[in-house]
C-alpha cells in the first residue's frame, strides 16, 4: 500500500501509515454490548409552568401547574460517558465528548479517512504542514488524543475497537509498577517506567517520504 501511486482523492500514503499503527496494535478491545450499557428511556419529567415562565414578561403570575411532561431518551453508552466526565455537567451528549478525546491515542481512526467519496474530490488536511504537526505530536504528546487539524481524522470507528500502539505502551507501563502509587499523574513516579511508544515504530514514521500533491 506505502508503494501505490497517490492521489489526491486516494491518499494510500495516509492509509499506510494507519495500517502500520494498527499492525503494531498488540491488544484490542469490544465496546461492551451489555445492556447496561444500552440506550434507555428515563421517567417522565414533569416541567410546571413557573420553570418555562422564570423570567421576563408572565413570570410573576406563573404557577406551580405542570404544563408539560418531558421523557428524557439516551443513547447507548451514555451512562458510561457521563461517568467519565462527571465534572462537566452541562454536556448534553458526554460520549461524544469521550469519543473526540480518544481519537487515536485509545482508538486509532479508520481507513477511510485516507479516501475522498468522489476521485476528483481531494482528501483535506493531508498536507505536509498537517503531518509535521501530527508526527510532532506522536513524538511529544502521545498519550493526547490526536488534534483534528493533524490530518483527516474522522469520528467514525465503525468496527467499535479500542486499541492502539499508545494505549499498549500505557497498559504495559502500568504492569510494571507505573501509576500504581500516584495514578500516572505525580512528577515522583519513577521515569523509567514512563509510558513510550515503541521507538521502531516512529522511526518508521518519520523515515518515510510524503507525498506532495
Amino acid at each position: 500500500m506505502a508503494a501505490m501511486p497517490v492521489t489526491p482523492g486516494a491518499r494510500h500514503d495516509v492509509a499506510a501509515e494507519l495500517v502500520h499503527l494498527h499492525a503494531n496494535t498488540r491488544r484490542y478491545w469490544a465496546v461492551a454490548k451489555d445492556e447496561h450499557h444500552g440506550g434507555f428511556t428515563a421517567d417522565d419529567i414533569p416541567v410546571r409552568e413557573n420553570e418555562v415562565n422564570s423570567y421576563g414578561i408572565g413570570a410573576e403570575g406563573a404557577s406551580e401547574q405542570i404544563v408539560k411532561q418531558v421523557k428524557p431518551e439516551y443513547k447507548a453508552g451514555t451512562a458510561g460517558g457521563a461517568l467519565l466526565v462527571w465534572y462537566k455537567q452541562e454536556m448534553s451528549d458526554p460520549l461524544q465528548w469521550v469519543n473526540s478525546n480518544r481519537r487515536g491515542s485509545v482508538a486509532l481512526p479508520d481507513l477511510t479517512c485516507a479516501y475522498s467519496p468522489r476521485p476528483e474530490v481531494a482528501v483535506t488536511k493531508a498536507g505536509a504542514r498537517e503531518r509535521e504537526a501530527w508526527l510532532a505530536h506522536l513524538t511529544v504528546h502521545p498519550e493526547d488524543p490526536w488534534p483534528q487539524n493533524t490530518g483527516p481524522w474522522g469520528p467514525a470507528n465503525g468496527q467499535k475497537l479500542v486499541g492502539s500502539p499508545i494505549l499498549d505502551a500505557f497498559v504495559a507501563a502500568h504492569s510494571e509498577g507505573w501509576g500504581t502509587t500516584y495514578g500516572g499523574g505525580d512528577e515522583s513516579e519513577d521515569e523509567g517506567r514512563r509510558p513510550r511508544v515503541d521507538p521502531d515504530v516512529l522511526t518508521w514514521l518519520l523515515d518515510r517520504k510524503h507525498y506532495r500533491s
